[in-house]
């Protein structure tokens, strides 16, 4: 193994490993990471959306599961890679079906990133079939109400109250989101951009 193949943490890379798995461990590593820190973040919040906790818990659980998994056998396994985007997939709708009734940031642009994660990882078809149809399902079922305001919006009990009236509780709505609202949608868009165009150089550059 060469200098060039270096991995954070270096507990990770195996003798054997050649440059492309060297790489993919660092994918999962920095994207697991994030899960989990994303979950920290959301899931003790006494005022976050609902959905937005629900759909942190099982990405959180994955994360974790992965980089222990990651870090005990020192190898990559479809099963726990699979497991884990699966999850994030969904925590990924869960939270723009919030976004989408407070008028916040929505989330779906990640699934980007999980898709180039899917490819990177060189997962079984089926994976990047179940991935693509989860996202177009949810758009395709995003645009219904967008449509015909059948009523996707108007649940309740999903988010509180105060969320969902802030978004429109001004002079001259949708209100605006202050300062730090709006650095968490420049970062998130952000991470979203750079995160999509390391993965895809790393992945072409074999």
């Amino acid at each position: 193994m060469t200098k060039r193949m270096w991995c954070w943490p270096k507990s990770l890379v195996r003798d054997d490993d050649d440059k492309q798995t060297v790489f993919v461990k660092k994918v999962l590593v920095v994207f697991a990471s994030l899960a989990v820190l994303n979950g920290a973040i959301i899931i003790p919040s006494d005022t976050g959306p609902y959905l937005q906790a629900f759909g942190a818990v099982p990405q959180t659980i994955g994360g974790i599961i992965l980089l222990a998994q990651l870090l005990i056998e020192k190898r990559v396994r479809t099963s726990t890679t699979t497991l884990f985007l699966i999850l994030v997939s969904i925590a990924v709708i869960l939270n723009d079906y919030m976004a989408s009734m407070t008028a916040a940031t929505r989330s779906w642009p990640f699934s980007v990133v999980i898709l180039d994660a899917a490819l990177i990882c060189r997962l079984p078809q089926w994976v990047n079939v179940a991935l693509i149809s989860m996202i177009v399902a949810w758009l395709i079922f995003c645009a219904t109400e967008e449509a015909y305001r059948w009523g996707l919006y108007d649940a309740r009990w999903v988010v509180p109250k105060d969320s969902r009236t802030k978004a429109c509780d001004c002079k001259d709505p949708p209100c605006a989101v202050g300062f730090f609202q709006g650095l968490i949608i420049a970062a998130t868009n952000l991470v979203v951009f750079l995160l999509d165009y390391y993965f895809t150089r790393g992945f072409a550059q074999g």
